[in-house]
């Protein structure tokens, strides 16, 4: 099994980013998530996981495989090259908005959110998924 995964920080302010979506300011104010045990992708959208950092948060994708949040504005991305675990999945810590988190493996694309805000961030940043 074989997974490359990179870890980088986005240029999301400014002129850069993706499709124009950029880190929306007093991300620093925010306090640390609480959350220490693992979250399944699809209840990623809950109470505890909004109005905090998600840096650290460790999330468990359905076919098993665990991402890392990155610090706010960062970027992890992963893919597999096994036939029983293929894909990419990509996850951004949007700050103020949450974490997104996309999938998408031939034809098969999906995109989940911390919060509605997030999960609209994540598509319009990963212009793959429309």
């Amino acid at each position: 099994m074989l997974f490359a995964a990179v870890a980088t920080p986005l240029l999301l302010s400014g002129c850069g980013g993706y499709s124009g979506q950029v880190i929306t300011p007093g991300y620093e104010s925010l306090p640390r998530c609480a959350v220490r045990e693992e979250i399944p992708v699809d209840e990623l959208d809950q109470d505890r996981l909004h109005d905090c950092n998600p840096e650290g948060l460790n999330i468990r994708m359905p076919d098993g495989r665990v991402v890392q949040v990155y610090a706010v504005g960062g970027t992890y991305s992963t893919s597999g090259s096994d036939p029983g675990l293929p894909g990419e999945i990509t996850v951004i810590n949007w700050g103020m908005e949450g974490v997104g988190v996309a999938f998408r493996s031939g034809d098969e694309r999906r995109v989940w959110g911390s919060t509605d805000r997030a999960r609209g961030k994540q598509e319009a940043a990963i212009p793959a998924l429309r």
